[in-house]
């Protein structure tokens, strides 16, 4: 009976061996195995040349660089027979050339972005931001009618203090400037306050100078 099994075993197995491609269902990859693998003929016709570069064939090796990367010199110091030093004898070369390709490396690139700013959209930002955070005191004259819409009185307070240097030139002490300036402020007080300048200077002399009010 084992015998009998063996010799099936056998039979089928060189029925496998004998299935490719060509006789069975079988895919092209499974005729590694099989005994009658068909044999791919090229479609080259047959040449009569030999295989291999031809006699006369200049070749495509690579040429001598006369401009070299690196130049490495080996030399001879003495000689190899007696031994005599030919560190002074004068040399020449054989060249050979070896190219080699440099070993792949990892090239990290940074990317700077450059970032500046404007002078005259900076002042005109900074501008609006000042705007912005005294936008109650700039738009106080929309909520009070004593604020004037524009600064023209404060242009006029200070005004005469550059009318006299330009009448007279400059001022000759420091203490003029100091009384002219005390002068002109009495002056622009009382004229706020609706009051006659001649009256007011003149009650000055006797002892009854005006002290105004302030009001919140």
């Amino acid at each position: 009976m084992i015998i009998e099994k063996l010799e099936e075993r056998v039979k089928h197995l060189e029925e496998m061996l004998e299935k490719n491609s060509h006789n069975s269902s079988k895919p092209p990859s499974t005729d590694s195995y099989s005994r009658n693998k068909p044999k791919v003929k090229s479609q080259r016709k047959k040449s009569d040349r030999s295989p291999g570069g031809q006699n006369g064939h200049p070749g495509t090796t690579l040429r001598m660089n006369d401009d070299p990367d690196e130049v490495v010199v080996h030399y001879v110091d003495k000689c190899t027979n007696c031994g005599r030093s030919l560190i002074s004898i004068p040399s020449d070369y054989e060249r050979r050339q070896v190219f080699d390709i440099p070993p792949i490396a990892i090239k990290c690139t940074e990317h700077r972005c450059e970032i500046k700013t404007c002078p005259k959209c900076s002042t005109v930002k900074n501008l609006l931001g000042r705007f912005i955070g005294y936008k109650e005191e700039i738009l106080r004259f929309m909520y009070d009618p004593n604020v004037p819409f524009d600064n023209n009185q404060a242009e006029r307070d200070i005004r005469m203090t550059k009318v006299q240097p330009k009448i007279s030139g400059i001022f000759r002490s420091e203490q003029g400037a100091r009384n002219f300036c005390r002068i002109r402020g009495y002056v622009s007080t009382v004229s706020k306050n609706s009051l006659s300048v001649i009256d007011s200077i003149s009650a000055i002399f006797y002892g009854n100078s005006l002290i105004p009010i302030l009001q919140n």
